[in-house]
């Protein structure tokens, strides 16, 4: 019996998972996140019936969709090794550039959405965990004792999301590319934490770091 139930949860998972990429093949090809669960079934090659019965409703599957979308995330931080907590900000930003580089239909038609309409409600699905995601790693740094532990680690974690989203529409629009992105981005995140920096060593790492994102959106040699 046993055998006969993981077999039963290794096929409904196989077809989960195959549902939440066809939700993002569709998102890709589309550019909207409105799916339609008949054309989210023909794409993953499963009854009508299937979609409601594992997810219940289009909501749950753009859950799953955003849900496997951090935690592949999260594998490409971890496999980027521990390194040390500042710089784990930064590598979150490269590897987030990287992302949507490899993927730009996806995560442009995603981040439309989020802007749009019906923004709200996808907003309260996609925000809260990649904003623990910040906070995590902010905190790491104060315990590390590379930003100061009195900096209230909610309020800079949005300072930090206000520049990551303050230079996205310009990479949205097209108008810049993934390396452009994650200058701007980097510049700005080393200008906020260098006021919450806690030592000489991390202000002036977050300096170098400020200096070579400006060389590289001005042209200038370092």
């Amino acid at each position: 019996m046993n055998a006969e139930i993981s077999q039963r949860e290794r096929g409904m998972a196989e077809r989960r998972a195959r549902i939440v990429e066809a939700a993002r093949d569709l998102i890709r090809a589309t550019g909207d996140t409105g799916l339609s669960m008949r054309a989210l079934a023909e794409r993953a090659g499963v009854s009508l019936a299937t979609p409601y019965n594992l997810f219940g409703s289009k909501q749950a599957v753009m859950l799953g969709v955003l849900e496997a979308d951090l935690a592949a995330f999260r594998a490409g931080l971890d496999a980027a090794g521990p390194g040390d907590p500042l710089r784990r900000l930064f590598d979150n930003v490269a590897l987030a550039a990287r992302f949507y580089d490899e993927d730009p239909g996806f995560y442009r038609a995603l981040f439309t959405a989020l802007a749009g309409a019906g923004g709200p409600e996808l907003r309260l699905l996609f925000g809260p965990p990649r904003h623990a995601l910040w906070v995590e790693m902010i905190q790491a740094a104060q315990a590390a004792g590379q930003l100061r532990g009195e900096v209230d680690a909610d309020l800079l974690a949005r300072a930090l999301e206000g520049v990551f989203g303050a230079a996205l529409p310009g990479w949205i629009a097209g108008e810049i590319d993934a390396a452009t992105l994650e200058a701007r981005i980097g510049f700005g995140f080393a200008a906020v934490l260098g006021g919450a920096a806690d030592d000489a060593a991390a202000r002036r790492r977050l300096a170098e770091r400020m200096a070579e994102d400006q060389a590289r959106l001005t042209g200038a040699d370092v």
